[in-house]
C-alpha cells in the first residue's frame, strides 16, 4: 500500500495551483481590483482542501 502523505501533498498542491490560476484570471479580467490577503489565504487553503479530498477519494476508490 502506498503511503498517503505524497497523495495529500499532491492533492493540496494541485488544489492550491487551481485556486491561484482562478485568482490570477480574476485579477487580469477586471480593472482596479484590490488585493485582499485574508481572502486570498482562505481561498487558497480551501482550494487545497478540496484537492486533498479529491485525491483521497480517488485513492480510496482504487482499493475496490
Amino acid at each position: 500500500m502506498i503511503t498517503l502523505f505524497p497523495i495529500l501533498i499532491g492533492g493540496f498542491g494541485g488544489g492550491a495551483t487551481r485556486g491561484l490560476i482562478g485568482y490570477l484570471k480574476h485579477q487580469y479580467s477586471y480593472k482596479n481590483v484590490g488585493f485582499d490577503l485574508g481572502y486570498f489565504t482562505v481561498m487558497m487553503f480551501l482550494s487545497g482542501i478540496v484537492g486533498v479530498l479529491t485525491a483521497v477519494a480517488i485513492d480510496q476508490s482504487d482499493l475496490y
